[in-house]
């Protein structure tokens, strides 16, 4: 593989100012031989492997090589600078290639710092630059206690917060004064606190009245790109992270209490007010890195009493414990408990370790998205707490409560239930209210916001559906994940004995004759599918270079875990309490849009290629295989765009196949999302910036903007089997897709195609050029993306509608 000169001088350079010993990240972004975007299992793979090569060379030296985060086949690789180049050739031994360099960071470390989590507040500091105003999340310094005595000991970043507080109180920037608040604590076993705060309901800005959950962001309604700088307090940045998102912490100019503040993550992206993995997980950090128990951040959905409709968190110091930091919830599903103590229902999750973020953050916005798409009102509330799951233990508690809608403008009744007054805390309006209010009462008015109990019973159904595959995925990939580093370990333990017999005047030697032997590596790659495809025909597995008795081991340790890691139900069996039939998982009864029915229900009743799609899926779900997306959007690009107002169809090849990531539509992601996009829609968001003039790159991925306006994101296979690409393109749907395309040119006129890549080229022939307009481009991927770059298809489609007569298609993304 031949590198940039310009990289190698540039390694130079580097390498002559730092010390062989330092640190350092690497940010490189990785195919495989066919150009696919790499499994994380399988890079974790080559790398040990290459490992295990480099001893032939560096001997007995202690090598340090850990991925740090791998998402969208971009690895963040922590390593020394001696091994950069050394691992990155022998990736390439097995089949593992570095697209490009996207960033290059030196980070200096002055120690092996662990993550082990720290509850003594007294020592817990945080990495601040209080002349800037920032601060820099320090995971070293996490504290989940929520033990009051620790009420009095603030660290680095509770002080940054209060000092900034107080300067903008003394500036004049709120709307009233919280410094003294009447407050009493109710009697009863909940011992709600509630506190006297008749300005924050009449000086407080007017709130804006919302019919719906999923209401589009209005730059014309306020904002908090609309707020001054003065009341920006500080910017929380994460370490690994810190040049490319921008968390604000601002004041809140109607405070409930003191030093309550607002969390606003990715400001300029005006995300509207939908719970997005990076907001919560700015949340999460917020709370860690406080040394306050009782520290809070909540979250409000519109139509849930959110007041803004731009994505933020409310942060908090609550007066005192409240009960929700102990209650006792009943076990639901897996790492999911649900509190049930009052007629609203709360789902809830625990987070015993930093390293837990992501997943709990994934689990938590699959919940918060699947409420957004139903239009159900939702609050959630982040707080210190006892663990669910042992008590001896600190842990962050997440409670996510489903209710009915508060639809048009609030109404400030005795009780207003929020993300804040649902933990134990009741902010109040009238003295009256304030003097005579009961537990009881409290309770009362909480059950009035409750959904019906079949309509809690359906989305608990649905809700434990949703966690099963999101589990049984995850389990799956630790089982295969286990699997290759047996394999890689015994390989790197022969590598390792053969180099300790060869002393140093044959370590060169050594080091050619194993890349030498590097295509056997290869072989064996695909031998390990071969033994794929015949565990499917219950044949045993088979290992090349190990034989039965590595098979053993495996077999065994498999088992194991099995017993002892986790026990998780299959996403089919979770909530069905009878046999799932034929007629339950018919194809053509997820199509709802009636233009569409008319028009496929032929293909469903007269072509074998439709029954064969049919009969291979209901033996793969009937067998437990994940398949994504869920069986609800495999036609979601049909549902959300009718036939009848097809403008333009992008065709894409292969649903993703990562947990969470496919919801039906070519090249969009559900916006739980967040910011991290794959590296195909990244490139696409960069043409239509330098495409479209006022284009601005949205924090998401999520494109149904596009199909509401006429555009159909359409795979040429609906389905795939989960981290496996491309395993459902020999099915049949490729010929189901191509009838579609031909009978959209046969019925329709004057669409647009946009085809991208060889693959979708090669549909030319099935579109009458006379009637519509194809443009070709390369595709976005990041083998072709520079190809791609100035193609220019998304003015040239608007051109092209407009010559049709049709209105062109905004671009932007909401």
């Amino acid at each position: 593989m031949m590198f940039d000169p310009k990289i190698k001088r540039k390694n130079r350079k580097i390498k002559n100012r730092l010390e062989d010993d330092v640190e350092f990240y690497l940010r490189l972004e990785f195919a495989d031989d066919n150009g696919n975007e790499v499994e994380e299992y399988i890079l974790k793979n080559a790398i040990e492997r290459s490992i295990a090569t480099m001893y032939g060379e560096i001997g007995s030296q202690s090598i340090q090589v850990e991925i740090v985060s791998y998402r969208y086949g971009t690895a963040l690789i922590r390593t020394k600078l001696k091994m950069m180049n050394r691992l990155r050739c022998a990736l390439t031994l097995y089949g593992i290639h570095e697209n490009r360099l996207c960033a290059f960071r030196i980070e200096k470390k002055t120690s092996a710092a662990s993550n082990e989590q720290n509850i003594e507040s007294s020592s817990t500091t945080s990495s601040l630059d209080i002349e800037t105003d920032q601060s820099i999340y320090d995971p070293n310094a996490a504290n989940f206690s929520s033990d009051p005595k620790t009420t009095c000991k603030l660290n680095q970043f509770d002080e940054l917060l209060q000092k900034q507080w107080n300067r903008a109180k003394d500036q004049g920037l709120f709307a009233f004064h919280v410094d003294a608040l009447e407050q009493r604590t109710l009697d009863g076993h909940l011992n709600y606190i509630i506190e006297l705060n008749t300005n924050r309901f009449e000086k407080r800005r007017t709130p804006y009245p919302f019919d719906h959950v999923q209401t589009p962001f209005n730059e014309n309604h306020f904002n908090y790109n609309k707020i001054n700088d003065d009341e920006i307090l500080f910017r929380l940045i994460y370490e690994v992270d810190k040049n490319n998102s921008e968390h604000l912490v601002i004041i809140n100019n109607s405070p409930i209490r003191p030093y309550h503040v607002l969390l606003v993550p990715n400001r300029q992206s005006n995300q509207p007010q939908i719970l997005t993995t990076d907001c919560l997980k700015f949340g999460m950090r917020f709370v860690s890195q406080s040394a306050n128990p009782f520290i809070y951040a909540g979250f409000n959905s519109v139509c849930g009493y959110a007041s803004i409709n731009h994505a933020h968190l409310h942060g908090i110091y609550l007066p005192s414990n409240v009960f929700v930091q102990t209650v006792q919830c009943k076990p639901f599903f897996n790492r999911c408990w649900i509190m049930d103590l009052f007629d609203a229902h709360a789902f809830v999750f625990e987070v015993l370790h930093i390293n837990e973020f992501d997943q709990i953050a994934n689990l938590v916005c699959a919940i918060t998205d699947y409420c957004v798409k139903n239009d159900i009102a939702h609050n959630l509330a982040l707080l210190k707490g006892v663990s669910l799951s042992d008590k001896k233990l600190f842990a962050l508690r997440i409670f996510i409560w489903y209710r009915k809608k508060i639809i048009g403008a609030k109404v400030h009744d005795r009780c207003n239930y929020a993300c804040v007054e649902l933990t134990g805390y009741m902010p109040l309006r009238f003295q009256d209210t304030f003097n005579e209010i009961s537990e009881d009462d409290i309770c009362r008015y909480l059950n009035e916001i409750a959904l019906s109990k079949d309509e809690q019973t359906k989305i608990e159904n649905d809700i434990k559906q949703l966690l099963a595959n999101f589990e049984y995925s995850h389990i799956k990939k630790l089982t295969m994940d286990r699997k290759y580093r047996l394999r890689s370990s015994s390989v790197a333990s022969a590598a390792a004995s053969r180099s300790d017999k060869t002393d140093s005047s044959e370590v060169k030697t050594t080091t050619r004759q194993k890349r030498k032997r590097a295509p056997s590596v290869k072989t064996v790659t695909v031998v390990e599918k071969k033994s794929k495809v015949a565990s499917k025909k219950s044949k045993p597995d088979t290992d090349v270079n190990n034989g039965p008795k590595e098979n053993s081991k495996l077999k065994n340790d498999n088992n194991e875990m099995n017993k002892n890691d986790i026990t998780v139900s299959s996403p089919i069996s979770a909530t069905s309490k009878k046999p799932i039939t034929g007629d339950d998982l018919s194809l053509f009864n997820l199509i709802t849009d009636p233009s569409w029915q008319k028009q496929l229900k032929p293909l469903f009743e007269n072509h074998k290629t439709a029954k064969d799609i049919q009969s291979f899926l209901e033996k793969e779900w009937l067998g437990k295989k994940l398949i994504f997306p869920m069986k609800e959007n495999i036609f979601e690009a049909f549902n959300q765009t009718p036939f009848d107002k097809v403008k333009v169809v992008l065709l894409g090849q292969d649903p993703y196949h990562d947990d969470g990531q496919a919801h039906g539509l070519a090249f969009s992601v559900p916006r739980t999302f967040g910011s991290s996009l794959p590296p195909s829609l990244k490139n696409i968001y960069k043409e239509l910036e330098r495409d479209i003039e006022g284009f601005k790159i949205p924090n998401h991925g999520c494109l149904e903007d596009w199909t509401k306006q006429g555009v159909l994101l359409l795979n040429a296979a609906l389905t795939v089997e989960a981290h496996q690409a491309n395993s459902h393109s020999r099915i049949g749907w490729h010929a189901f897709t191509d009838n579609i395309i031909e009978i959209l040119s046969k019925e329709r006129d004057g669409l647009v195609f946009l085809l991208w890549g060889n693959f979708a080229h090669k549909k030319e022939k099935l579109i009458d050029t006379t009637k519509h307009t194809i443009i070709k481009s390369s595709h976005p991927s990041p083998l072709s993306f520079a190809r791609f770059f100035g193609c220019k298809c998304f003015s040239q489609a608007n051109k092209a509608l407009v010559n049709y007569g049709k209105d062109p298609i905004d671009w932007s993304i909401q």
